[in-house]
């Protein structure tokens, strides 16, 4: 049975067999390891393929690259890890080779983290499996045991990754790995910022990242790996369930962008009838928000991974301002740190626009001028908060909460060129060479308020334009 769902796996992408082929040619012993072993046992959908090689890994990567005309990325050269990227469709894949670690394959196999990723499998035409650590009985049995007790001190980044195995492969901690989970969760202070980022945004990934981080500081991980919460574990609850409501608001959209339900479909609670009210304003504009929220923001980490840190950081009663320093310290990429404060400013924002009978235009144009690239996403948070106790938006009267964010999304994605992004009009040099006026500050401040009196409908013309700053600037003198 482990060898045909192997072969089944493997099959499954012809170019997998074409590349094993071709490793199995070079004469140097490798196996298949790890993860894609895991997954191939489980028959999991993946774009990875994971070999070691008793030989130079470096070398056989950059071999395997030109050969099938892919990337070959250096990941560790002082610990022999390379990765050759291949683009079959619209999809990138990643075959990473790392050179033996230990003295043969059973020792290698014995230095990983959890039983489930530490079998290999021979590349001879015996596809036969190595399983010294009981992988496959704890694979069977739905359980995360780890490898041996030294696992953790050994690299603490172990517990993190555990946290996320469980999530994203739905097992249980053994109750000795989750007690060995708890003493060592300290530890992970000492892991650099960016392996604790990387394992973070693996879990904001998952379907139910709220119920793998509501785990994580129940066993005292979230507290060490988001130091910004300080002691305080009421708040680090709230922050939780802020981002459990932003996905149970998005779930019947990632379920079906369209809105449809059938009735011999499975549908999840959230499509069963106990969605979050509010959520039918989203299905109109859920091909859009789903676009935005699958964009990469950085290689590996997404918007919407982003939208849900972002929930949980809204908690923190330094608002926006906390973004910058959180960001700094978890390494994120500068339009990571923008989307934060976008979203974080919004929210603040649409509390106070929400109180409002109407939004008028130019509330619209500020509103998203302010919050920059955060777009349609603070508007999407505030409405998710809106049925979580304890936070402003539940204060709010609804009709008015929804009635501003209907506003805002329509704006969005139907006006977007007349209330959000008006057509430029005038350039700097056309001000210069038609109005009294020199190069400076003055022309960016006169073709923004050229921009509020568009989306007033004010101007529509480049005659208006010129017409209306003149007798704008003639009123100022």
């Amino acid at each position: 049975m482990q060898r045909e769902r192997i072969l089944d796996w493997i099959g499954g992408l012809p170019i997998r067999s074409r590349l094993l082929e071709y490793v199995r040619a070079t004469g140097a012993p490798a196996w298949l390891v790890g993860g894609t072993v895991r997954d191939a046992l489980l028959q999991r959908p993946s774009v990875d393929l994971d070999l070691v090689v008793q030989a130079d890994a470096l070398e056989i990567a950059q071999r395997a690259a030109n050969h099938f005309g892919g990337a070959f990325v250096p990941l560790d050269a002082d610990r022999d890890v390379g990765r050759v990227v291949l683009r079959v469709g619209d999809q990138h894949l990643h075959f990473d080779f790392a050179g033996l670690r230990a003295a043969d394959i059973e020792a290698d196999l014995w230095a990983r983290d959890y039983t489930v990723n530490a079998m290999a499998v021979t590349l001879d035409d015996r596809l036969a499996l190595l399983d010294p650590t009981g992988g496959w009985a704890d694979l069977q049995a739905g359980a995360l045991r780890v490898v041996r007790p030294d696992a953790f001190p050994s690299d603490p980044l172990r517990v993190l990754r555990g946290l996320r195995l469980r999530g994203s492969l739905g097992f249980d901690l053994t109750a000795d790995t989750a007690i060995l989970c708890r003493r060592y969760a300290p530890a992970l202070a000492e892991v650099s910022a960016e392996r604790v980022r990387d394992e973070l945004a693996l879990i904001l990934a998952l379907d139910d990242a709220a119920g793998s981080l509501a785990y994580g500081a129940e066993l005292g991980i979230l507290q060490v790996i988001m130091p910004e919460f300080g002691c305080d574990e009421a708040l680090l609850d709230r922050g939780v369930r802020a981002v459990g409501s932003l996905e149970a608001l998005a779930a019947p959209l990632w379920a079906d962008p369209l809105g449809r339900q059938s009735a011999d479909d499975a549908v999840s609670p959230a499509q069963a009838g106990i969605q979050p009210p509010g959520a039918e304003l989203l299905v109109d504009y859920a091909p859009g928000l789903l676009e935005a929220w699958a964009q990469e923001l950085t290689v590996g980490r997404t918007r919407w991974q982003a939208c849900k840190l972002s929930a949980l950081l809204s908690v923190l009663p330094a608002g926006a301002a906390a973004t910058e320093p959180t960001a700094r310290r978890m390494h994120l990429a500068k339009t990571e740190m923008r989307l934060l404060r976008g979203m974080l400013l919004g929210r603040a924002a649409l509390l106070t626009l929400a109180r409002h009978a109407d939004l008028e235009p130019l509330e619209i144009y500020r509103f998203y001028r302010d919050t920059g690239d955060a777009g349609p996403d603070a508007p999407v948070l505030s409405l998710a908060l809106a049925d979580t106790a304890g936070f402003a938006e539940a204060e709010l009267e609804r009709p008015a909460l929804l009635a501003c964010v209907r506003r805002l999304l329509e704006a969005w994605f139907e006006r977007h060129a007349t209330l959000v992004e008006p057509p430029q009009l005038l350039s700097g040099h056309d001000l210069v060479l038609n109005l009294p006026v020199n190069p400076g500050p003055i022309l960016g401040e006169l073709l923004e308020l050229l921009r509020e009196v568009q989306v007033q409908g004010l101007v529509v013309t480049r005659h208006e334009a010129l017409s209306y700053l003149r007798t704008y600037l003639l009123g100022q003198r």
